[in-house]
């Protein structure tokens, strides 16, 4: 291992003599003052030479644990690099630092040579992070958007089926047209990119998880599935806003009929509302795959999910709202057994 400018030569005998002149050159002394730190990598993608700023820059990143990202990131690209033969531009971001990078192809040698400047107060570090927090936003809402419109159609499908096996659309037509209007407000809600204003009204919340449960019978008869109520009313009231509320429900309620499988001989679903004390509280359980402690303790992070056609939004969302209401939610789950989600709602 050889020392030279500044920098370390991996290996004395692959480095040509045009790199030799690169390192030795007025350039090289140049990008060191630049704080541009350069890699070289050979034909079979080894690293030949490193100048003294990368290694200042991998110093630094070894003390977070990644001393070789510089290594990894020129590899990675060396293929792209090597198969266009055009110079290249990028950017990877590696914790509060943003890292320029330009790649350079010698079809002679087969070398691939990086620089990397680092960008940490750069203006350009500035729009690039806004832009992506503005796409991580919107990708947040698009998902959120598909899975609250997912509900209410889920409900009008069944509320349509019923009708189709009974004859009688003027039973359900009601509740149809009400999830259609729900539709529409949230829709409107997205369409502004605006947070829902809240709607929060004084309302006795034993009478008012009985209508919510009355909603989800219909899904619950189609699919077998045991609906099991004890909802006990109370002199109390609660303040809340009651579509948010019914989101809350609508979402545990999908989950747990996603995780109850088909073949299953026996199919519950529990909802229980008691008083307690300063406090009215919602138990819902179902006997569905359940989850193991590796997934449970990923469960309410946005975007994480275990199903195939999953978004991973309505965990979150609902256990937001309920904290919004003042109220906390807890999740736990067995694997094989079920789910038994708990929340409580302050009284007014």
């Amino acid at each position: 291992m050889t020392k030279l400018g500044g920098g370390i030569i991996k290996s004395p005998m692959s480095v040509t003599d045009r790199n030799l002149f690169f390192c030795q050159s007025l350039i090289g002394n140049i990008l060191d003052i630049l704080e541009v730190g350069l890699i070289i990598l050979d034909g079979k993608n080894k690293v030949v030479y490193k100048n003294g700023v990368l290694l200042a820059m991998e110093k630094r990143l070894s003390q977070q644990g990644e001393s070789e990202f510089f290594v990894k990131k020129a590899q990675e690209m060396a293929p792209d690099l090597r198969a266009s033969g055009q110079t290249v531009r990028r950017y990877h971001v590696y914790g509060d630092r943003l890292y320029r990078v330009f790649g350079l192809y010698d079809a002679r040698t087969d070398e691939v040579i990086y620089m990397f400047d680092e960008r940490e107060a750069a203006s350009e570090y500035e729009r690039l992070l806004k832009t992506k927090k503005q796409m991580e936003t919107v990708s947040h809402l698009a998902a959120g958007f598909a899975h609250e419109l997912r509900n209410p159609l889920s409900i009008i499908r069944g509320f349509i089926q019923l009708s189709r096996m009974t004859g009688n659309i003027d039973k359900y037509y009601g509740t149809i047209l009400s999830e259609l209007n729900r539709m529409n407000r949230i829709i409107d809600d997205f369409l502004s990119l605006s947070r829902k204003k809240e709607n929060k009204e004084r309302c006795e919340p034993g009478g008012f998880f009985t209508t919510v449960a009355e909603i989800i019978q219909s899904e619950c008869l189609l699919r077998n599935i045991d609906l099991r109520l004890q909802i006990t009313k109370t002199a109390r009231y609660v303040l809340i806003d009651k579509s948010m509320m019914i989101q809350v429900v609508l979402n545990l309620f999908r989950n747990a009929v996603e995780a109850i499988s088909e073949d299953q001989k026996e199919k519950f679903f529990s909802m229980e509302g008691r008083d307690d004390g300063s406090q009215y509280t919602v138990v819902i359980q179902d006997n569905g795959s359940g989850m193991d402690e590796a997934v449970l303790r990923q469960i309410g992070k946005p975007f994480f999910t275990t199903k195939e056609n999953g978004t991973g939004v309505g965990l979150p969302l609902s256990q937001k709202i309920i904290s919004e209401h003042g109220g906390k939610m807890t999740i736990q789950s067995e694997k094989g057994k079920g789910t038994t989600i708990c929340f409580h709602l302050p009284y007014n």
